[in-house]
């Protein structure tokens, strides 16, 4: 079994090794046509059908049980080692708060404190280059992981 290799930010990777971040999301290569049935399996596997219409994915970053190291360039802080517990899709706007949060890598929100706004600037300022704003509600892959000892 090969471990992929997944370039995060240095916060990312921070929260990974301080255990306050245990999933992450990342933006289907391909359009799902509005209205399909999706489903996903154990082994990273996307199906949709809509109509007579049909079609299959591969998760990029691996399948259950497999290992991921999150990495960043240039940085002096270590590389870790997940494992993938859970593969999922969902629209990015399905999101909960508590979702938002565990993304985002943070504690629960102060007083007053927008969540949803920050989020949504931060998925913006990451995904926007490449079209998948939070506003286009893209399908977007969701990896459940745990540390590897």
């Amino acid at each position: 079994m090969s471990t992929r290799q997944k370039a995060v930010s240095e916060e990312v990777l921070r929260a990974v090794h301080a255990g306050r971040k245990s999933q992450l999301r990342q933006p289907l290569d391909v359009p799902v046509p509005d209205g399909a049935r999706v489903t996903t399996q154990a082994n990273g596997t996307l199906r949709w059908q809509k109509d007579a219409q049909r079609g299959e994915l591969l998760c990029p970053l691996g399948a259950v049980g497999e290992w991921l190291n999150l990495h960043t360039r240039g940085s002096t802080t270590a590389p870790v080692a997940v494992e993938i517990l859970r593969i999922r899709v969902q629209r990015v706007q399905d999101m909960t708060g508590d979702e938002m949060r565990a993304e985002l890598a943070i504690g629960e929100p102060a007083d007053g404190h927008d969540e949803r706004a920050e989020f949504v600037a931060w998925w913006n300022q990451i995904h926007s280059p490449r079209g998948a704003t939070f506003e286009s509600n893209p399908w977007v892959w969701v990896v459940e992981f745990k540390l590897v000892d």
